[in-house]
C-alpha cells in the first residue's frame, strides 16, 4: 500500500505541475488587470467563462494549445471569470459564455460566442486570429 501511495503522488504532482509551466494563457483577476492588460498589449484574445459552464470547461485545453501556437507569439491569451468580474461582462455587453474576445489595439476587433463545433475549434480560432489580429 504504501508503494503505491509512493508512485501515485509524484506523478500527480508532476502533471499538474506540467500544466501550469506549458501553457501561455493568463488568468485575469480583477478589472484593473484588464484594463492594463488592453492598454499595454496591441493583441489580445480573451476567454470569457464561467465555472457552471461545461462548454467553458471543454473549450479550456485547446484555448491553452491555441496560445502556444506558432501564431500566437505575439498575442496575449487571456481568461476572465465573468461571474467574479461583472464589470467586464457588463463593458462587452456578453450575453453568453463561452466568449472569445479579439482586441486590437485596446478596441474590440471581433467577438466569437459559443463555440459551434468542438471538433473544428481550434482551426477556427486560428482563422479568426490570422483575420482579426
Amino acid at each position: 500500500m504504501k508503494i503505491k501511495k509512493l508512485f501515485f503522488f509524484p506523478i500527480v504532482y508532476v502533471t499538474f505541475f506540467s500544466l501550469k509551466i506549458f501553457s501561455n494563457t493568463i488568468e485575469i483577476r480583477s478589472y484593473k488587470e484588464y484594463t492594463t492588460l488592453k492598454k499595454n498589449n496591441p493583441n489580445i484574445i480573451v476567454q470569457c467563462y464561467a465555472n457552471w459552464c461545461p462548454a467553458c470547461k471543454k473549450a479550456m485545453p485547446t484555448f491553452d494549445a491555441i496560445s502556444e501556437h506558432e501564431m500566437c507569439k505575439n498575442i496575449i491569451c487571456a481568461r476572465i471569470n465573468i461571474d467574479k468580474i461583472p464589470k467586464i461582462k457588463k463593458e462587452l455587453s456578453l450575453i453568453g459564455v463561452p466568449t472569445f474576445v479579439f482586441i486590437k489595439n485596446g478596441q474590440q476587433a471581433h467577438l466569437e460566442i459559443g463555440i459551434k463545433n468542438f471538433d473544428a475549434f481550434e482551426n477556427h480560432m486560428l482563422s479568426l486570429i490570422k483575420k482579426h489580429l
